[in-house]
């Protein structure tokens, strides 16, 4: 089974949700999605909410995929998108939160929630 990608748009930000099994791949169409979504819907605040994700994600894939979305927003929609809430599940959430950093340190405000509402929160901040 691939990975499923909707997107709803909310009046203060855009909700990207994927759902299917992991692979590197579907984490890259999942970037694209939201690069694309910035660009057509002019949402600077996204909500990715990835906890219809199944599978393990191994640690190279959890530094690996921030620095490719920052990497990809950067050329694609440079300064379009200027905070970002990521929500996943137990099991693929880094308590070091090594992920949140490279994305803080790549110019997008960052945070790892596994709580759907309370990234909604912290968009709205």
């Amino acid at each position: 089974m691939g990975i499923e990608i909707t997107v709803d748009i909310h009046p203060d930000y855009i909700i990207v949700r994927s759902s299917g099994r992991f692979t590197p791949g579907a984490y890259e169409q999942t970037v694209r999605t939201v690069i694309d979504a910035v660009l057509i819907y002019d949402r600077p605040r996204v909500l990715i909410d990835a906890t219809g994700v199944t599978g393990s994600v191994p640690q190279g894939d959890r530094t690996g995929g921030p620095a490719y979305l920052v990497e990809q927003a950067n050329l694609l929609a440079p300064g379009r998108i200027l905070r970002l809430a990521f929500v996943c599940g137990e099991a693929q959430f880094d308590p070091q939160r090594r992920g949140q950093s490279i994305a803080n340190t790549g110019g997008i405000s960052t945070c790892v929630f596994t709580d759907i509402e309370q990234a909604a929160a912290w968009l709205a901040q």
